[in-house]
């Protein structure tokens, strides 16, 4: 079945309505409880990895942040889920690159966030400052389609003295 070739952003945002957020995964663990020598400590460091997903009538954006802490390994996997006013051929790399970074990373965002800071709270320790991925810090991560296993490509410290100014 062959659908509507997309030639823009503005025409995918204009057939893209959003009908959920997917939670896939939420893990915490604490560095005092397990023998994580395996885990690195690398303290206020995050990897981020972003999947998109087109099929005929709907597109899914998910996103998933690994963080380290000096007392902690949080994980947080969360999608936006989209419906699509009608069928589609999958969209052009551009198109979906800037849909990652107009559109997708800022609704996902702050699942993210609560969903870490949830799972820090619920083991006990602070929870780690997220920080704010810039248009930018996107441009430098290769994307992946959803049944390619996303790969880290980004590892960025956290905390105000890390955060772009632009």
């Amino acid at each position: 079945m062959s659908g509507r070739l997309i030639s823009s952003l503005e025409e995918l945002t204009s057939l893209a309505e959003l009908t959920g957020i997917r939670v896939y995964e939420a893990s915490a663990r604490r560095r005092d409880g397990f023998n994580l020598e395996e885990t690195p400590i690398d303290p206020n460091a995050s990897e981020l990895k972003i999947s998109q997903y087109v099929r005929n009538d709907e597109l899914t954006f998910r996103c998933r942040i690994e963080m380290s802490t000096k007392s902690a390994v949080l994980a947080a996997d969360v999608a936006a889920r989209f419906h699509l006013a009608e069928s589609v051929e999958e969209p052009p790399k551009e198109i979906l690159e800037r849909f990652s970074r107009e559109e997708g990373l800022p609704i996902v965002l702050p699942y993210l966030r609560a969903t870490i800071q949830q799972a820090a709270r619920q083991i006990g320790v602070n929870a780690p400052l997220l920080r704010h991925y810039w248009r930018h810090d996107l441009d430098k991560m290769r994307r992946t389609r959803a049944e390619e296993p996303a790969t880290p490509e980004l590892r960025s410290s956290m905390g105000a003295s890390s955060l772009p100014n632009s």
